[in-house]
């Protein structure tokens, strides 16, 4: 099976932060700038992202859907899974029966409010996202599969932590930034012990970042103090095109104010996965 970093995850326990505007147009970016294959999940109950993609591509979300989401991937039967080894004559699961194509680069499993009623499932329905990410057919149809996660530590949260390769932090730079990263680390470091997990911080991305502020300067000093690997260098810049952007149906790799900003972010993003993968392959 592939095992090179491909699942990332954007997770922050702080809302506020941009975290889906990002996950949104790095997946965006990816598919049209750069031509990769992305499967964009969104794990956020809120499903903001999907809103925001699906209006991009003029694709209506309403009571009546005629598409599958997240709902489903956890409401996946035992028996459909063909974990049971030579007992059954059942096809595997097709979990591209979940996916929506929103172009011929960028496929999504929308979101949904009822992703909220797994909140007090059984214990072993948060290994069902990563039962699909790790599936050959999913993991090898694409160069990168994003997850937008909620800012709140729950089930769904948990599931997009175990499913993740790496984890991208979006961070707004103000003096409680450091809380939330703070919240995150005591509340997921566990979790790596329990599951088992090697899944890595790909980094730390500061946004809604106003230029030469004293707030600014002064968390971006402690960040780079504690975490003087993990800090991107390009930022994402407080822009109202952006919130416009959103409003109009419009990604920021359209808007000639943020091309470049989202695109040197999306350059910064793959190199920083490609050193991770090329870490891997030495260590085999």
């Amino acid at each position: 099976m592939e095992t090179d970093c491909k699942v990332i995850s954007f997770m922050n326990m702080k809302g506020g932060v941009a975290k889906t505007t990002l996950a949104a147009n790095i997946a965006y970016t990816l598919s049209k700038n750069f031509n990769e294959k992305v499967l964009f999940i969104d794990m956020d109950p809120q499903f903001n992202a999907t809103q925001y993609l699906f209006s991009r591509f003029k694709k209506k979300y309403g009571e009546q859907k005629d598409f599958k989401t997240v709902v489903n991937i956890f409401s996946i039967s035992e028996e459909e899974h063909s974990t049971v080894e030579n007992t059954t004559s059942e096809p595997p699961f097709d979990y591209n029966s979940l996916i929506t194509n929103l172009s011929e680069n960028l496929h999504i499993i929308p979101g949904d409010l009822e992703l909220i009623k797994f909140d007090f499932s059984d214990r072993g329905n948060e290994l069902e996202l990563r039962n699909l990410v790790t599936d050959e057919a999913i993991r090898n149809k694409y160069q990168y599969i994003l997850i937008d996660s909620a800012p709140t530590y729950s089930f769904y949260t948990l599931a997009t932590y175990i499913a993740s390769d790496a984890y991208l932090m979006p961070v707004k730079p103000d003096y409680f930034s450091l809380l939330g990263t703070n919240l995150f680390e005591k509340a997921f470091t566990p979790k790596k012990r329990q599951y088992r997990l090697n899944n890595i911080c790909l980094g730390i991305v500061f946004t809604i970042v106003e230029a030469n502020t004293t707030i600014a300067t002064d968390v971006e000093h402690k960040y780079r103090n504690k975490y003087p690997q993990l800090l991107f260098e390009n930022k994402l810049l407080k822009r109202t095109s952006i919130q416009n952007g959103v409003k109009n149906h419009e990604m920021m790799l359209d808007n000639t104010e943020t091309r470049r900003n989202i695109t040197l972010i999306t350059k910064e993003f793959t190199e920083r996965v490609k050193k991770v993968n090329g870490i891997e392959k030495q260590a085999r």
